[in-house]
């Protein structure tokens, strides 16, 4: 589909299931210029968006930090993941479901995609985890991806009874782990007759080294509520 976008212009279209056989990705490729871009997606009970990968900040690593997949906190999950080879080589891909305590919680799962290629496929049939829609109990942490080539992502989760919610995140690269960081925005609450929650995962990917983190909260006028220091071993997640 050739686009021409004006200067400081919008360009918005609309896809339902008729393009489309089953799973599938877009490709932007811009012969002049520079774009930023997102996508919206979902059903008639709720929406999602995520924002379009930099396709000059791909990686043979990748970090997914939150997954749930069954009864987690008296809530039920399910979690999807997307990976895409945009590369011309075939790509040899290595899945790793870790707890968060930095144990793996299965064996590696190994996955080979050729050039152009997307796996969109459930946490639970890729680990081989109990239907998260009838899961007794439920599995939480993160995954790491290794491959041979550089890969996109990211993954989708949400409501897998009713679809009332439903969330994606990129996934991330080392290159994206950092000394300081921001999380622009927190509610949490009674606001506006609606409460909501906010929660913060952070995983360190050091196979070696523990990370030391402090978290300090601020308010809208920049006043502090609330500040902690934890350490998160290797391998280990802390939300």
């Amino acid at each position: 589909v050739p686009v021409s976008i004006a200067p400081r212009g919008l360009w918005e279209a609309s896809y339902g299931s008729g393009p489309l056989a089953g799973d599938g990705y877009f490709d932007l490729a811009l012969t002049s210029g520079a774009v930023t871009g997102l996508e919206t997606f979902g059903g008639a009970s709720s929406l999602a968006t995520l924002a379009g990968s930099d396709a000059d900040r791909l990686s043979n690593i990748l970090y997914c930090p939150s997954i749930a997949s069954g009864n987690v906190g008296g809530v039920r999950w399910f979690t999807d993941l997307n990976l895409i080879n945009p590369g011309a080589s075939a790509a040899g891909v290595v899945l790793r479901l870790y707890n968060d305590n930095g144990t793996e919680v299965v064996p590696p799962v190994c996955r080979n995609l050729s050039a152009g290629q997307q796996l969109y496929v459930s946490a639970s049939d890729l680990f081989g985890l109990p239907d998260p829609r009838s899961a007794e109990e439920g599995v939480q942490g993160y995954v790491q991806v290794e491959s041979d080539q550089p890969l996109a992502g990211n993954i989708v989760f949400g409501d897998p009874v009713e679809g009332a919610f439903l969330s994606s995140l990129p996934f991330l690269s080392t290159s994206s782990a950092k000394r300081a960081m921001n999380f622009d925005f927190v509610a949490t609450g009674r606001i506006g007759g609606v409460d909501y929650y906010t929660g913060l995962a952070a995983v360190n990917p050091s196979p070696d080294r523990p990370a030391q983190v402090t978290i300090t909260l601020y308010d809208a006028s920049s006043a502090q509520v609330a500040r902690k220091t934890v350490s998160i071993a290797p391998r280990s997640r802390f939300l």
